[in-house]
């Protein structure tokens, strides 16, 4: 097994953090040796609630969590191997079937370093009414167009997904098919592994915060993605680096380590009156004095464009969190604050855990905050299968000259990329309620996920005025491999309101060939 030490911590010692970066690039320009390029496991892979549970559960190595970094294969099969280490040195044998139980569903089949090292084939059928895109314009009374209804979908879904390795270092991935006719590209990527760093080019599902439900910044969810949302995943296009083990930073700054960081770039079609805009996202995590406590940052923005353009003060302003040119027309941008603790609680593994954040404008932080908060508890006591969590998650109305959240005066154009969010798909003003529960028996290849929710969406909601008002709504989640090589899986969601609904349901089977890679 691979000590949890081997690969959690890498230091760094020069001045800043991008000359940190920077230094590092220079010092190790060629590929690690054995190191190979990411294969990254998306946002709703079970592996991510699998790696939360168990840094919840307080046996994962430190900065582990998928909510610091992306999670990819290796990054997982570590993880479970270190958390099976710390149970077992603990003396919970609970525990240690649990760990051991998911690495084994990252393992049953060898995974080579060929050009084509694991494929899995699944055909299924997928149905969909009442999804819609988030509105776009600003003001009520001038340009607002509120909920865009998509067409029902139903029919039979053929799915690819695989991953190869054309060099060590150079690595492709893929899941693509055809859902009720038409061709979906989830994801589509390479993946490049430089000295320290994993880079990456292509779409990609994003996730940054640490709500369940979603983020404030970017990611509509981890679970199953509520109905409303179901055909609107946050799929990005793009590049993103990030560092791929922690580091320190060097004198009294080491405190806040060990560290994470990374950072993605791309470009939008068009956001509300401005063609071609760039778009950016960053987040920084460290876990500050103790391994029990997680302290970040989470920013996106969107700028430039169309008669937008970009100068060295514009970029610089942007950089530093000011407004760019007159009235600060130059950019769109969403900030948060997380943090997390896991109190010494005895037999109870609780993690507490909040988002803070703002839209645009700095004054929002106190005036109008968008707050995620929530209790984990990563198992119930005497039975380790057993996880539960709830979470509250509100987005106030505007006001004391403060913009609406997820809309913009100046790009007139929602925080979306043609109507799919980016963010929370409560989707601003209003407020959500969520209970969830996971059932884990991995060594009978069996996991069960449930979620009910109930939501208030306000008069400046991205829905409104269409689907104002309250709603309720759950989904659930069964993943069952009965061999190694075949898999049932069920999804569905459901939300109801007076005078709407939306509905989906997914059922697939897959024969996997190589690693499971969801």
């Amino acid at each position: 097994m691979i000590a949890a030490s081997a690969r959690i911590e890498r230091r760094c010692r020069a001045p800043g953090l991008f000359l940190c970066a920077l230094s590092l690039l220079v010092v190790s320009a060629g590929p690690l040796r054995g190191q190979r390029a990411p294969v990254f496991l998306e946002p709703g892979h079970w592996a991510w609630e699998a790696i939360r549970r168990l840094n919840v559960l307080g046996v994962a190595p430190a900065s582990s969590d998928p909510a610091l970094a992306p999670v990819t294969r290796q990054h997982a099969i570590d993880v479970f191997e270190a958390a099976a280490e710390t149970a077992q040195m603990r003396g919970r044998a609970d525990l240690v079937r649990l760990a051991e139980g998911y690495g084994e569903l990252l393992r049953e089949h060898a995974d080579t370093a060929g050009v084509l090292a694991a494929l899995e084939l699944s055909a299924g059928w997928s149905a969909a009414t009442g999804s819609a895109l988030a509105g776009d314009g600003y003001f009520v009374d001038e340009d607002w167009e509120g909920a865009q209804p998509l067409g029902d979908l139903s029919g039979p879904t053929l799915r690819v997904h695989g991953h190869g390795f054309l060099r060590p270092w150079l690595s492709w991935q893929t899941d693509a098919g055809l859902t009720g006719g038409d061709l979906t590209v989830p994801a589509a990527s390479v993946g490049l592994s430089v000295g320290p760093f994993d880079a990456w080019a292509g779409r990609r599902r994003l996730h940054y915060g640490i709500g369940h439900g979603g983020g404030t910044v970017l990611g509509t969810g981890l679970g199953g993605v509520p109905a409303l949302a179901a055909r609107t995943d946050d799929t990005f296009d793009g590049i993103g680096i990030h560092v791929r083990d922690p580091f320190h930073f060097p004198s009294v700054l080491r405190i806040l380590g060990p560290d994470r960081i990374e950072v993605v770039a791309g470009r939008l079609d068009a956001n509300g009156r401005v063609d071609a805009p760039w778009i950016v996202f960053g987040r920084l995590i460290g876990t500050p004095f103790t391994r029990r406590f997680t302290l970040g940052i989470n920013r996106g923005a969107i700028f430039g464009g169309g008669g937008n353009p970009i100068t060295a003060g514009r970029l610089a302003g942007l950089i530093l969190g000011l407004h760019g040119g007159e009235g600060g027309e130059f950019e769109n941008q969403v900030f948060s604050v997380l943090g997390r603790l896991r109190p010494p609680l005895g037999p109870l593994p609780v993690e507490l855990y909040a988002e803070f954040g703002m839209d645009d404008t700095a004054g929002a932080i106190s005036d109008m905050p968008g707050i995620i908060a929530g209790v984990d508890i990563g198992a119930v006591p005497g039975i380790a299968p057993l996880s539960l969590g709830l979470e509250h998650t509100q987005y106030p109305g505007s006001c004391c000259g403060n913009p609406i959240w997820y809309r913009n005066g100046f790009f007139r154009g929602a925080w979306a990329d043609q109507g799919k969010l980016f963010a929370h798909p409560l989707g601003g003003h209003g407020r959500e309620w969520l209970a969830h529960a996971r059932i884990d028996f991995p060594a009978t290849g069996l996991l069960v996920r449930m979620e009910a929710f109930t939501r208030s969406r306000g008069h400046e909601n991205l829905f409104a005025p269409e689907r104002t008002g309250r709603s309720r709504g759950g989904a659930v989640g069964i993943d069952y491999r009965p061999s190694s090589a075949l898999q049932f899986r069920l999804d569905a969601g459901l939300e109801l309101a007076d005078e709407w609904d939306a509905q989906r349901v997914d059922i697939t089977v897959a024969h996997d060939f190589g690693a499971d890679i969801r």
